[in-house]
């Protein structure tokens, strides 16, 4: 059958196919549903057609977009659009496809029993041409209707006119390919090559009708595309968040991030309408590089992002490669539904507090409802069962869960650098694969270079394992792609601690709280590293704001101090109180056992380490390098429970020399030893 993708269709026999209460009517090509015509674009009638004819098989997204777009140029994204509402029209399901079957990162299988109807026609094959309905607005068809009128006029008047058909024809081509590219803006050319570029979250055209999930949501989305491009450095939607004000200045903005140039754009939502305007400027001079609006419909918000990205690339003047050109239109759902939800979970799940995470894991739950192959809603719902784990739920409750829903992620997509970073971060504090964990760190930050959040979790990583000067450079990576992260600034901080360089520790936490006074664990680290160089007033000072800022519960680094500083009733009275509030809420034993090693109290420290072995305890993973422990890394118990942890014990470094050497006696009312900064 089937040249109509030039604007006829060759029929021999079949002119109807029918499945459930669908009929596709080939002749006059529409299609009618319970016995109603329905609307669709010439492109979903062509999809279905053409699905329809090689049932049964597996096509892949490219050769659908050969078959029914040939030679325009369009994403991926056009084409799972038009399929989204082919399958809305037809009601097919997306839980269980009845019709036409989505085979995750690959193409499309039509599954259904298709009957095939035959007109009583005279002739075996006969030219149906296509309604003028069905060709308007799609000019490739009217081209091709066009060609089919003129080789017939050529047999009417003979092979004399052949030449001025040609010629004839090839106007029209010309005419038509103008004609599409007069409709794209060209882009300013920047002067040189731009390394850098900030996407500050979108604003409200009407401040009253915001929606910040969505403002932040598609700058994210953005952040993501042209993340996966290694010319250019892009920064990451934590380094971007704060820029919400509706007065904010674009170029001052970008100046701060230390970018050459500046995406920026308005957003307004009305019903299923969405308008959009953005601009691309340059920081130096603040000129507009490119500008452009868009006023469509809500669904179209993908093909939106595609063109909005591949605008800044073209603008920015980056060589791009044939794998980066399709991450740069690559997006993980057709279902505008599924993509706000997934955009709320993330907005919910940044303050990191355990009611909001509980919401966050509500939004992904109903985001993957809404579209069973969302990798990134999986890769969401893993960070924030990761999120719960030690502080509010214990390990063993929620990090399978957080396994589960990451490699969930990447058997729908592999390519994902999220989920390889969220399934990296399992297997190093839960299952303690620390080969297997370094493999996913560095596959995220091979598929993007401009992943901070890989980086960064893979400098723990390196400093846990007692790799400190790679550890260092890995958390200054993410520092230069996010140089104003509350989070990053402070992981440095804390690799300067483990590996016992106390000074940079203080220096770097004490300006991680400049940039937040608020951040909890900048003031515990602080506290830590005050409490190696011997200043204890100034480690119980912070240790007490970190308690605060906890909302008052108790603090294990508090009862450790005053454990080591001869305060031994004040360190009991904490001990009692983790006891007790364990009974309600859970508690790692590891901050128990920390208490006792405060006490000197090795058997019992041990005891609630075997334990805290047993939960899987996130803050094993520190034993390698916390130097709270050093009283008891010369016990064969220590050794032991290292190596269950599979770390190498630290002493095993020191290649021969005594271990009394490498360690500084303790104060002289507590029988522990410390090092010496």
């Amino acid at each position: 059958m089937a040249d109509f993708y030039a604007g006829i269709v060759m029929e021999e026999g079949p002119t109807i196919y029918q499945f459930d209460d669908v009929q596709v009517d080939l002749k006059n090509f529409k299609v009618f549903k319970a016995g109603r015509a329905v609307h669709l674009e010439p492109k979903a009638i062509k999809s279905l057609i053409f699905l329809i004819e090689h049932r049964g098989r597996l096509i892949e997204k490219s050769e659908l977009l050969d078959a029914v777009w040939q030679d325009a140029f369009v994403t991926e994204n056009a084409m799972t659009k038009v399929i989204a509402k082919l399958r809305k029209t037809l009601g097919d399901g997306i839980k269980e496809a009845k019709y036409i079957e989505t085979v995750p990162t690959r193409g499309y299988r039509f599954i259904a029993d298709v009957e095939v109807g035959k007109e009583n026609v005279e002739t075996g094959a006969r030219a149906i041409s296509l309604p003028h309905k069905a060709l308007e607005g799609d000019s490739s068809l009217q081209i091709g209707g066009k060609l089919a009128r003129l080789t017939r006029r050529v047999k009417r008047v003979g092979w004399r006119s052949l030449l001025a058909c040609t010629l004839l024809i090839g106007l029209l081509i010309s005419g038509y390919f103008w004609t599409r590219q007069s409709k794209v803006p060209v882009p300013a050319a920047p002067s040189a090559t731009i390394k850098s570029v900030a996407v500050l979250p979108f604003k409200p055209l009407v401040a009253v009708s915001r929606d910040e999930s969505l403002e932040i949501g598609i700058a994210d989305s953005l952040i993501t595309r042209l993340g996966g491009i290694k010319g250019i450095v892009v920064r990451p939607i934590s380094a971007v968040r704060k820029y919400v004000d509706l007065e904010q200045d674009p170029v001052a903005a970008g100046r701060e991030l230390s970018v050459e140039s500046v995406l920026e754009g308005s957003i307004q939502k009305v019903d299923d309408r969405i308008r959009v305007t953005v601009r691309l400027l340059s920081v130096p001079d603040g000129k507009s590089l490119w500008a452009e609006k868009f006023d469509n419909d809500f669904t179209d918000i993908f093909t939106i992002q595609d063109r909005v990205a591949e605008q800044v690339a073209r603008s920015l003047k980056l060589t791009l490669t044939g794998e980066e050109k399709k991450l740069l239109s690559k997006h993980n759902t057709d279902y505008t539904d599924a993509y706000q939800l997934y955009l709320k979970g993330r907005f919910t799940s940044s303050t990191h507090t355990e009611e909001r995470t509980r919401k966050a894991i509500e939004y992904f739950n109903q985001a993957i409802e809404t579209d069973p192959n969302y990798a990134l809603a999986y890769a969401g719902l893993a960070d924030a069962y990761y999120g719960l784990s030690e502080l509010y739920l214990p390990p063993k409750e929620a990090m399978p869960k957080a396994r589960a829903a990451a490699m969930k992620a990447l058997e729908i997509d592999e390519s994902l650098a999220e989920a390889h970073t969220s399934l990296a971060l399992v297997k190093t504090f839960y299952e303690w694969d620390w080969s297997g964990a370094e493999r996913e760190y560095q596959r995220a930050i091979e598929l993007n270079p401009n992943y901070a959040m890989a980086h960064e979790w893979y400098g723990w990583h390196l400093a846990l394992t007692g790799r400190h000067d790679e550890s260092i450079a890995e958390v200054r990576r993410a520092q230069q792609i996010d140089p104003v992260s509350i989070d990053i600034n402070w992981s440095l901080g804390v690799v300067f601690y483990f590996a016992r360089q106390y000074d940079k520790a203080i220096k770097q936490l004490q300006t991680t709280l400049e940039m937040d006074s608020t951040h909890r664990l900048a003031h515990f680290h602080l506290g830590a590293s005050f409490f190696q160089k011997g200043m204890y007033e100034e480690a119980v000072a912070e240790f007490e704001k970190e308690k605060l800022l906890a909302g008052g519960h108790l603090s294990a680094a508090l009862g450790y101090t005053y454990g080591v500083t001869g305060r031994r009733d004040e360190a009991e009275e904490i001990l009692r109180g983790l006891k007790e509030r364990s009974k309600r809420h859970f508690v790692s034993s590891n901050s128990i056992a920390l208490v006792y090693t405060g006490l000197g109290e090795k058997d019992l420290a041990f005891e609630w380490l075997e334990k805290a072995y047993q939960e899987r305890s996130e803050l094993m993973t520190w034993l390698k390098v916390d130097p709270r422990l050093d009283s008891l890394r010369s016990e064969s118990r220590f050794t032991d429970l290292m190596r269950r942890v599979g770390l190498t014990p630290w002493n095993e470094r020191a290649k021969g020399k005594n271990y009394s050497q490498l360690l500084a006696q303790a104060p002289p009312n507590n029988s522990m030893q410390r090092t010496r900064n």
